[in-house]
């Protein structure tokens, strides 16, 4: 009986860490669908997007820190900004930089793991949950 019990103990865990890590990424799109408003109202007085979050006004953490935010790039006409998961949520490897780039026009959603590689259908399932 304990050794079942182990064993059922043992395939639970690791699906359970692997909702809460996926339950959390939430907050990191939160944060990022924040960001093309505030690109978008600093464009429209400036010649480029804002290349720092300072610019925007916008804090650099997500409130509860598990994801910090950067752009990565900016000029007349795109910006790509990313929010990276930090502490405990790094565990999140196969979606630990989320990222939304904006380029001539067109938004899409990206994802990015730990190892740094991400791919069209790595990112669905990143940001599809």
């Amino acid at each position: 009986v304990m050794a079942m019990a182990a064993l059922l103990a043992s395939a639970a865990v690791p699906a359970l860490q692997g909702a809460l890590l996926k339950g959390r990424r939430p907050e990191a799109f939160h944060a990022l669908a924040a960001l093309p408003l505030a690109q978008e109202r600093w464009r429209a007085e400036h010649r480029d997007y804002a290349a720092s979050l300072g610019d925007l006004g916008v804090p650099a953490q997500t409130p509860s820190g598990r994801y910090t935010l950067q752009v990565l790039a900016a000029d007349a006409d795109g910006y790509t900004v990313q929010a990276r998961a930090t502490g405990a949520q790094q565990r999140d490897t196969d979606c630990a930089m989320l990222r939304v780039v904006v380029a001539g026009g067109a938004m899409r959603a990206e994802a990015v793991g730990a190892d740094g590689t991400g791919s069209e259908a790595q990112g669905r399932r990143c940001w599809l949950q």
